[in-house]
């Protein structure tokens, strides 16, 4: 399972996701893809969020759709925007 980091904070700017990590100061902007992900992540393990996504993006591959959604959840762990959970 994966969860917000509670020291992000996040609104949308002229459409645009924008996150504000408050301890480092960094922002994100995401786009639609990951912001629709970022939208479905809380409490979610990543092969839920995975089925998700894959509903959005019918068209896509499966594998694709859970290889981008791997990737996706590891680049923000490794911003600390999200964080591993259980």
């Amino acid at each position: 399972m994966i969860a917000r980091n509670p020291r992000v904070i996040w609104d949308t700017v002229d459409d645009v996701l924008v996150l504000l990590h408050t301890e480092t100061g960094e922002f994100f902007e995401l786009n639609d893809t990951a912001a629709s992900a970022w939208n479905a992540s809380d409490g979610r393990s990543i092969a839920e969020l995975a089925r998700l996504l894959q509903r959005e993006y019918p068209g896509v591959a499966r594998r694709i759709v859970a290889e981008d959604c791997r990737e996706l959840v590891a680049v923000l762990v490794a911003h600390d925007l999200l964080q591993p959970v259980g």
